[in-house]
């Protein structure tokens, strides 16, 4: 019995396949010459190509919350996976729209022109080939001075577009199973997190690229981006928990993505 379950074991994870799965993953230099170079193909992903109700400016100016004065290790040591119950703080529309600068906003300044009518501007974080294919959508509920509702993130003008109104709880309750299934690991319920960030990532033109590796590289980006969405966090004295464990085809029918095939959710934060 023991060496039947061993036998199926071994069969399951069998190095073979695993080898032949991570070679389609691999940029070969032979190839690369037929590949785009970094940004040489015009990207849509900075318009508003989403039907939107309105477009909602935000500003970075850090005020009186005196993040440069935050020391780099004490942020780092402060940074962690809150449980749910501990979400008991109000963001407002201030801190958020620090946090989306900083984290996943444009480096003042910084950018690249590549003879293309927009100027490739660089970001607050790493990105393959300079792409920034990971989108950021998000529900607001309980914000101070923004309405609830769902919304898209344009980093390029720092906007926020407002894509419909407010969404229920037992809505949102519906999309991790950790929350529909009450899971005493996590905590019982949503009921007082503010923020949820869904990561998109498009593989329009990412996959053009990079083909396979535009999925692992996909990856990579939405944990540069969380991992800054955290220690902003931590920064601003608030809480955040990164969730890997949701249930994908809820989520893209809540952002009605679902029917576009270069679209798909790959990570999400709570904030």
């Amino acid at each position: 019995m023991e060496e039947s379950l061993i036998r199926e074991y071994n069969e399951f994870f069998n190095y073979k396949d695993f080898f032949q799965f991570i070679e389609k993953y691999k940029q070969r230099s032979i190839a690369w010459r037929t590949h785009f170079e970094p940004r040489d193909i015009k990207s849509d992903d900075s318009l508003p190509t989403y039907i939107y109700e309105e477009a909602i400016p935000l500003f970075q100016d850090c005020g009186e919350y005196d993040l440069v004065q935050k020391r780099l290790l004490e942020v780092l040591h402060s940074r962690r996976s809150s449980s749910f119950d501990e979400f008991e703080y109000t963001w407002t529309i201030e801190q958020l729209s620090i946090l989306l600068a900083y984290s996943a906003g444009n480096r003042p300044g910084d950018g690249l022109d590549l003879d293309m009518d927009v100027p490739v501007r660089f970001r607050t974080y790493p990105s393959g080939g300079a792409m920034y294919s990971v989108l950021l959508f998000f529900i607001a509920k309980g914000v101070e001075g923004l309405p609830d509702g769902l919304y898209r993130y344009g980093a390029e003008e720092h906007i926020l577009y407002r894509l419909r109104g407010k969404v229920d709880h037992k809505e949102i309750e519906r999309l991790f199973p950790a929350s529909q299934f009450q899971s005493p690991v996590s905590g019982n319920s949503l009921t007082n997190a503010s923020i949820f960030i869904f990561f998109i990532s498009n593989y329009r033109y990412l996959f053009q690229k990079y083909g396979f590796a535009s999925y692992p590289l996909s990856l990579i980006e939405s944990g540069h981006i969380c991992q800054n969405i955290q220690l902003l966090s931590a920064a601003l004295g608030q809480t955040s928990r990164p969730i890997a464990g949701m249930f994908i085809d809820r989520i893209e029918e809540l952002l009605n993505i679902r029917r576009n095939k270069y679209l798909h959710c790959i990570y999400s934060v709570i904030l």
